[in-house]
């Protein structure tokens, strides 16, 4: 017998454009529910398994390692987040659910204010000297080796949370052998030279990567 009606996984929150979902709450509900289920029977690549994979040569999906994982490729070299610099998984806004009646449900805009700083800059004030330098530590020894011109766009925005922040970054990363004030200067001429008020990452990812940081090194206790 074959396995694949076992390997087959049935969920619902998988549509096409021009194909929306039933505003019944209890329906919504089983989007996911269903999917939920599948990730526990077939693993959390599930969608990879033959039988579930999408026909399309390269599908655009941010999973990238995990149990059961069949491409073989990983995603390779491929960024898995978005946005990003090199334009992949771009977001395509005409083929969004339009918002429901009465506009009660729909997708929070986490970009509608430009305050991307003030909490992680909240959170770094109140580390003393000996939590800071755990904190840069932490950060240089994950970012070690990133391209500089990567490196460089990050300690931006450490800057604008606080120059302390940046500077202690920049320290630690120079103990590692990795040198990057230059790369650092070269990046921020450009942006004053294009925009004099570029807008930063996203806030939720900024304050998470921080708080996550923190958790990390020890600093504050989860």
């Amino acid at each position: 017998m074959s396995n694949r009606p076992r390997l087959r996984r049935r969920t619902w929150c998988r549509v096409v454009p021009g194909i929306r979902f039933s505003p019944d709450r209890l329906l919504q509900g089983r989007l996911f529910s269903y999917g939920d289920t599948q990730r526990y029977r077939l693993g959390i690549n599930h969608h990879q398994i033959p039988v579930n994979a999408p026909r399309a040569p390269i599908a655009n999906t941010f999973h990238r390692d995990g149990a059961m994982r069949t491409d073989g490729v990983n995603l390779g070299g491929r960024v898995n987040y978005e946005p990003n610099r090199f334009g992949e998984f771009r977001q395509d806004a005409s083929v969004n659910e339009p918002p429901q009646a009465g506009g009660k449900a729909y997708r929070y805009d986490h970009r509608e204010d430009e305050d991307y700083y003030s909490q992680p800059a909240a959170l770094f004030a109140l580390f003393d000297a000996a939590q800071r330098e755990r904190f840069f530590g932490n950060i240089a020894r994950h970012i070690h080796g990133v391209p500089n011109e990567i490196v460089a766009r990050q300690i931006g925005h450490f800057r604008r949370i606080d120059p302390a922040y940046a500077q202690g970054v920049i320290d630690a990363l120079a103990k590692l052998g990795q040198h990057i004030a230059q790369a650092v200067d070269q990046i921020e001429a450009t942006s004053r030279n294009a925009s004099r008020g570029v807008r930063g990452a996203m806030a939720f990812g900024i304050v998470a990567a921080a708080y996550g940081i923190v958790i990390a090194s020890g600093v504050v206790g989860a």
